[in-house]
């Protein structure tokens, strides 16, 4: 038998383990996982190379429709594809928000172009909260920003949200900032220019405020059984009081991303604007904080936060520019670093980056190595870097890259279904 493609003496990572194995693909599946060398049409030599699992992440904004300017389906998954990313879940609020069944379709449509998988959320806002459910069979999940203002302009209050939770039936994903605190502090500075003056105004109490009212209205109801996410955390102090609920027995889990992982607020004195996102960055003691909490969680879960915009809307001052930074083209990159930096056995990568996200998405066929999953793949060897420029990188706002001029470790190989589609970090389709 000749199989479609052979996948060499690579150093096979799954999420306890690391076994160098050959891997053979058929019509898209993983089909044999052998020691010995067998026939096929096309060969990858992994020697010397990690081979994980692609990457899945469970949080990206690909602003296809209004907003295309920004980026698209098409252009944000072969940004994804470049940093090792097999499947993403696109965020509800496009231009106009994702709050019907309609919408939802015609969004749906517009991912055709996309060269990886694509999920979808629904939006819950405090306008659709007795009509959300009509979107279930299409999503993975909802998502809500919690009394919060919001990219998109889109909110639930605290209020609404618990009368949605009461007839939620898929998992719901929730960005926490307290808007009294974030408004209280605004007033307080709002004679300041400096662009670190964002870090303030959303302090590190208005996300951990948040959390706390939430899970403490989700215990009081009893609602133990569902599951509420909360993304994109950046203080050990909310981690530790969602991790606190798990312990009880209520259905929660938490994800964080490379910004709050690897980078603190004395970053924006070199990068201004640029790296200006909600939440902010915060001091270099909260972030060692949570790297640590991130580490040692027993469901460690990273999501890129993707949030591309235009240079021009970036580089407006602190009060006028846009949230949000481009993160789906360093995959790869920001898990190399953590391997190399930080002594990062390379099987947690694969719990955080691709198995542990898959599971909350529900998708059991992908994000470990193993007999009969899909054959999306990843292949980097961690030593080998490249420089990050903007002329490498895929998304339309490469400009706006945190990681300009660093060297980090890049994709060798990203395979989806079987097909390769980055070689030596470039698309080749």
């Amino acid at each position: 038998m000749t199989f479609d493609l052979s996948i060499l003496d690579g150093f096979v990572v799954n999420t306890s383990d690391v076994k160098k194995y050959s891997i053979y693909v058929d019509n898209g599946r993983i089909v044999k996982i052998s020691k010995s060398r067998y026939k096929a049409e096309k060969k990858i030599d992994a020697s010397d190379h990690l081979v994980m699992p692609g990457f899945v992440d469970l949080h990206v904004h690909l602003r296809d429709g209004e907003e295309k300017r920004k980026e698209d389906f098409y252009s944000g998954t072969r940004a994804a594809a470049r940093g090792g990313y097999t499947t993403v879940a696109d965020m509800p609020n496009h231009a106009p928000a994702i709050t019907n069944r309609k919408l939802l379709i015609e969004n749906m449509e517009r991912a055709k172009k996309a060269i990886v998988d694509v999920k979808f959320y629904g939006a819950i806002t405090d306008d659709n909260v007795n009509t959300f459910n009509e979107m279930d069979d299409l999503t993975i999940g909802h998502k809500a920003y919690v009394d919060a203002p919001s990219t998109g302009g889109i909110s639930l209050s605290y209020e609404n949200l618990f009368k949605a939770l009461f007839s939620l039936r898929k998992m719901l994903v929730l960005h926490c900032e307290d808007k009294a605190t974030i408004e209280s502090a605004k007033e307080k500075y709002k004679e300041e220019v400096d662009p670190r003056v964002h870090c303030k105004i959303r302090p590190p109490d208005a996300e951990v405020t948040s959390v706390r009212e939430v899970l403490k209205n989700l215990i009081s109801c009893g609602l133990t059984d569902t599951h509420v996410h909360f993304t994109h955390i950046s203080t050990y102090q909310a981690a530790k009081c969602v991790r606190k609920a798990k312990m009880y027995g209520f259905n929660v889990t938490w994800d964080s991303t490379s910004h709050y992982l690897l980078l603190n607020e004395d970053y924006m004195k070199q990068r201004g604007t640029i790296v200006k996102m909600n939440p902010p960055l915060r001091k270099e003691e909260i972030r060692k904080e949570l790297f640590n909490a991130f580490l040692s969680d027993p469901f460690p879960v990273h999501g890129s936060d993707h949030a591309p915009h235009e240079t021009s809307e970036k580089q407006k001052d602190m009060w006028h520019a846009p949230s949000g930074m481009p993160m789906l083209d360093h995959g790869v990159n920001v898990a190399s670093h953590i391997i190399e930096q930080y002594n990062v056995h390379p099987s947690f990568i694969v719990k955080a980056f691709s198995y542990n996200p898959s599971r909350l998405l529900g998708l059991k066929d992908r994000g470990i190595i193993a007999l009969g999953r899909l054959a999306d793949l990843v292949i980097f060897n961690p030593e080998t870097k490249e420089k990050i420029v903007p002329e490498i990188l895929e998304t339309k706002a490469r400009e706006c890259s945190p990681f300009l001029d660093w060297e980090m470790g890049k994709t060798a190989y990203t395979i989806y279904r079987g097909n390769i589609l980055v070689e030596d970090g470039k698309i080749i389709i």
